[in-house]
This record gives C-alpha cells, structure tokens and sequence, in this order.
C-alpha cells in the first residue's frame, strides 16, 4: 500500500491497520512501506515495522492510563477517593521505651494505692477515737473539727485509691484513673498545707493541745504521743503531698499511653506485668 500524497503519518499507519485487519483484500497484497524521512530514528522505524507489537500495545497503555485519571478524577471530586498510602509504620505501634513507662507507672500506682489506703484508714481510725472521745459534743464543730478533718481526709486518700485501682485494672475505666490524679492535686494540696502549718507553728500547736486538748477529744495519752511523734506527723503529710504529686505524673502518663497499650493484640497476646490485667 502506498502512501497518498498529503497523508500523514497517522493516517498512513492507520490505514495500514485496516488493511491487515481485513487479512489483505484490496491492496493488501501490494501494500508498501512509506519511506521514513531522513530526520527519523529508529525507534519510528520499529514503530512502523512491528506496529502491531508496539503500537497496538502502546494505544492501549495509554488508553489504560487515560481511564485510571479519570476515575480518581471523578471520585477525588466527590471526596470518596482514598489513594492508596505507601505502606508505614502504625502510629499506634507501642514502643519499647513506651512499654517500659508503662510498666513503671502500673506499678507505681499499685504502690501509691495500697500506702494511701493504709494511712487513710489509719486516719479512718483516729477520726473514729476523735468521735467516740467528744461523744455529745461531735456536733459541734469548734470541738470536733480535728475529728472531721481526719475524717475527710482519710475518706479522700481511700477514694483516690479506689478510683486508681479500678483506671489501673480495668480497661473500659481508663478515665478514673485521671480522676484519681486530679483529686490526688486537691489532697496533696491538703497535706502540704498542713505540713507548712504544722511545721511553722509548731509551739502554738502544741500549747493549744496542752490547753484544749480534751475539748478536741483528746486525752492525756494522746497528746503526750502527739507532742512525741509531732515531727513524724508533720513528715508524713509533706510524704503524703509528694506522692499525690507523683500519683498525678504517674496517671496522667498511664492514661495517655494506654491506648496504645490496649490495641496492641489480644488479651491473650499481652503480658499482665505491662498492661495490668489480672493483677
């Protein structure tokens, strides 16, 4: 087949397809090759000599490529289409240093818990003594405050524990163990007070026992072990204010990593020392 004159190269090439398509009738049997001119490389040369193995492979590469960016055209526009993402590393992989902060902050709760809850109901205990020293006159509170401050505060110290215990072991109660953090502030706040107060009025203290001491309840035996173990006491509230203080680091912490800790596999799959169940 020769080339007519004017025609392209395209509609050369093309009408050369049509020609091998209909298994050479008409002038098929004669075609020719139009001459390549002389500024065309070899690779046209190929196109044309094995054009059904290039070119037809080639149109249709192009065509696939044509309908990919039309649909993620179309669905980008909608805001349904999600690209395909390289394959990364999840940011909810727990690390190794995150596993060990873990770990340190479990335990370290589980000590808080079980000392707050022995020096609560140790309090619990000398609130009750309070009380049953004042008997009528527990109502009213200018004799009975020292008894409703024990009170108070040991009801909290039991309370912080309890709601530590539950954020620490139970996974669907995560958030009481913040709770517990912020309500160790307020009673660490308390303690800290109380330390300075005790520290820095400590003669005061010690004559209003001696004077009104049994209108608070107290009886001799309780205000000479006061005035013996006066410095003890005023070391264990800034002891007790220091460890809410940690206790707050310790369930913030705990909190935040615990979501990564609890998606990390099954239950089955994770170790109770890291993660807290069952203990």
């Amino acid at each position: 087949m020769q080339a007519r004159p004017g025609e392209s190269d395209e509609e050369y090439a093309y009408r050369l397809s049509l020609a091998e398509s209909n298994g050479g009738r008409g002038n098929g049997s004669q075609r020719q090759r139009r001459p390549a001119p002389a500024s065309s490389s070899s690779s046209q040369q190929r196109y044309y000599g094995g054009r059904d193995r290039d070119g037809r492979y080639r149109d249709n590469y192009d065509y696939n490529q044509q309908q990919q960016q039309q649909y993620r055209g179309r669905y980008q526009d909608d805001g349904d289409y999600d690209p395909p993402s390289s394959p990364s590393k999840s940011s909810s992989d727990v690390t190794c240093c995150e596993r060990c902060t873990s770990c340190i902050s479990l335990w370290g709760l589980h000590f808080i818990n079980v000392f707050d809850s022995v020096i609560g109901v140790m309090i619990l205990v000398i609130s009750l003594i309070l009380f049953t020293n004042l008997g009528d006159r527990s109502g009213n509170f200018t004799n009975a405050w020292l008894a409703y401050t024990c009170l108070g505060l040991g009801v909290m110290l039991i309370t912080v524990a309890a709601f530590s215990a539950m954020g620490v072991s139970c996974t669907c109660c995560r958030c009481s163990a913040v709770l517990s953090g912020y309500l160790a502030m307020a009673v660490g706040l308390i303690c800290f007070v109380l330390f300075v107060i005790f520290l820095a009025m400590k003669p005061l203290i010690l004559e209003y026992f001696e004077k009104d001491g049994e209108a608070l309840g107290l009886s001799d035996t309780d205000i000479k072990l006061t005035e013996a173990w006066y410095m003890v006491i005023d070391i264990g509230l800034f002891v007790v204010s220091v460890l809410e203080l940690i206790r707050f680091m310790a369930s913030v912490n705990f909190y935040e990593l615990s979501h990564k800790v609890d998606n990390e596999g099954t239950v089955s799959e994770r170790s109770p020392l890291v993660y807290g169940e069952g203990v």
